[in-house]
C-alpha cells in the first residue's frame, strides 16, 4: 500500500515540476541487493537482474547469459521493484537520472545503444548495476559501470530467452564508408557463402542501415532456418542463400572461430579447453598446446588477428607442444 502511495505522491510532484530524484535514490536501496541486482515487475518476487562481465558469486544464479552478461539472481522478497520502460519519445520527454546507492544525478542521453556491448552513453557516470530512471519506479537501463548502460530493449530479449541465443550467418562485419563490409568468415561455419569484402546489403529482404542492425536482426534469425544474403562482390550484386547457426563466442565472450569446438585459449593462445569432436586438422590438437602462427602468419595473441588469419579457405597452424613445433594442415 505504502509502494503505491510513494509512486502517486512522486507523479504528482513531478506534474508540479518538483521533481526531486533523491526519492529515486530511496526507491532503489529498496528493490536492489546490496551487492547488485534490481528486482523488476516482469520477475517473480525474489529474483533480481544483475550485470557483470565474470559469474556472480553473491547470490543464487537461476538464469545466465555470459555472452552479454546477464543473469537473474535468487534472494529475499523485496516489496518494491521496477517496471520496465522502452527508451522511446516518449521517455525521452522527461528528464532522466542515474541512481545509485549513494547518489542520484540527472543526467542526458548521449547516445542510445549500437549493439550488444556498444552500450547508451549518458553525461553523467552510473555505477555498475545502479539505474536509469526518469519515474522512480520505471526503469530506462541498468549501469554497467563509466557512462553506460544496457537498454530495456536488449534487457527483453534476455528475460524472453529459455537459454542465451544468438543467430550467426558466419561473418564479422565493419563499417567502411557506411558501407558494411565483411571482415572475417568462419571457415568452419557449415557451407559458408562469404569472402572477405563482400558487402552486405540485405537480409530476407531487409536493408541493413548499420552494425548495430546487422547483429539484431542476425541475432534474431531463428535457428537452422534459411536466410537470403543480398550482397555485392566484385560490383555485381547477387543473392546466396545459407542454413542460420548459432554463435558459440563474441560479445563479451571470446570469439575466435574455434569455440564452435570447444575450443578455448588463454591470453597467449594456449589451449585450456578442447571439444571431443573435432574435425579433420583440428583433432590434432591437445590440452596445452600453444597456437603460434596461423599461414604462417604471427597472430599476436589477439582474438580479431586470430579470425582474420583463419578467414581463408586453407588453414596452417604452427603449434607448439612440450618444447617442439610443427605445423598442422586444417583445412
Amino acid at each position: 500500500m505504502f509502494h503505491k502511495a510513494l509512486i502517486i505522491l512522486l507523479v504528482f510532484l513531478n506534474g508540479l515540476g518538483a521533481y526531486d530524484f533523491k526519492h529515486c535514490q530511496a526507491f532503489f536501496k529498496k528493490a536492489s541487493l546490496q551487492k547488485g541486482g534490481v528486482a523488476l515487475k516482469e520477475l517473480p518476487k525474489g529474483v533480481y537482474l544483475y550485470y557483470s562481465k565474470t559469474y556472480p558469486k553473491h547470490a543464487k544464479v537461476i538464469k545466465s547469459d555470459p555472452f552479454v552478461g546477464l543473469y537473474l539472481l535468487q534472494s529475499t522478497p523485496s516489496e518494491y521493484f521496477y517496471t520496465l520502460r522502452d527508451l522511446d519519445k516518449d521517455a525521452l520527454i522527461r528528464p532522466m537520472a542515474s541512481i545509485g546507492d549513494t547518489e542520484a544525478i540527472e543526467a542526458r542521453l548521449l547516445s542510445k545503444q549500437q549493439g550488444y556491448e556498444r552500450y547508451a552513453q549518458i553525461s553523467q557516470e552510473i555505477q555498475k548495476n545502479g539505474v536509469i530512471s526518469n519515474i522512480c519506479y520505471q526503469m530506462l537501463g541498468l549501469g554497467v559501470g563509466g557512462n553506460g548502460f544496457i537498454e530495456t530493449k536488449f534487457i527483453k530479449r534476455f528475460l524472453n530467452q529459455q537459454e542465451p541465443y544468438y543467430g550467426d550467418i558466419g561473418v564479422r562485419l565493419e563499417e567502411n564508408n557506411k558501407r558494411l563490409v565483411v571482415a572475417q568468415f568462419d571457415p568452419f561455419f557449415p557451407k559458408n557463402p562469404f569472402l572477405k569484402n563482400d558487402e552486405i546489403l540485405a537480409i530476407n529482404h531487409q536493408k541493413i542501415h548499420s552494425l548495430a542492425e546487422f547483429e539484431w536482426v542476425v541475432s534474431n534469425l531463428k535457428y537452422q532456418s534459411l536466410a537470403k544474403v543480398s550482397i555485392k562482390r566484385n560490383h555485381k550484386i547477387k543473392e546466396v542463400t545459407l542454413k542460420v547457426n548459432k554463435r558459440y563466442g563474441g560479445f563479451l565472450l571470446k570469439d575466435t572461430f574455434l569455440e564452435r569446438y570447444g575450443i578455448a585459449l588463454d591470453k597467449r593462445f594456449i589451449i585450456t579447453k578442447i571439444g571431443s569432436h573435432l574435425p579433420k586438422g583440428l583433432d590434432f590438437l591437445k590440452l596445452g598446446d600453444r597456437i603460434l602462427w596461423v599461414n604462417r602468419k604471427n597472430v599476436a595473441f589477439n582474438p580479431k588477428a586470430l579470425r582474420e588469419a583463419l578467414s581463408t579457405p586453407k588453414i596452417e597452424l604452427l603449434v607448439w607442444r612440450k618444447g617442439f613445433e610443427f605445423y598442422i594442415k586444417v583445412r
